[in-house]
């Protein structure tokens, strides 16, 4: 098994149900890596997703936060 790595994910899309359906997720529509932050911040609205990933495909959510 390959070694998992967690990133954070920022979105203005807010999946309450994320858990569930982490691949297909709607946040995946308009989102922003930790490293590009500055650009996310431009949103009006902001959820930060804590994501584990095998390779490019998310498999485990580890928290999540609403940052406005």
């Amino acid at each position: 098994m390959a070694k998992l790595t967690e990133s954070k994910v920022y979105s203005p899309v807010v999946d309450d149900d994320i858990k569930n359906n982490l691949k297909t997720s709607q946040i995946w529509t308009k989102c922003y890596h930790e490293t590009e932050l500055e650009e996310a911040m431009k949103e009006p609205s902001l959820t930060c997703y804590t994501i584990k990933f095998d390779g490019a495909i998310p498999v485990q959510l580890s928290n999540t936060e609403r940052i406005r």
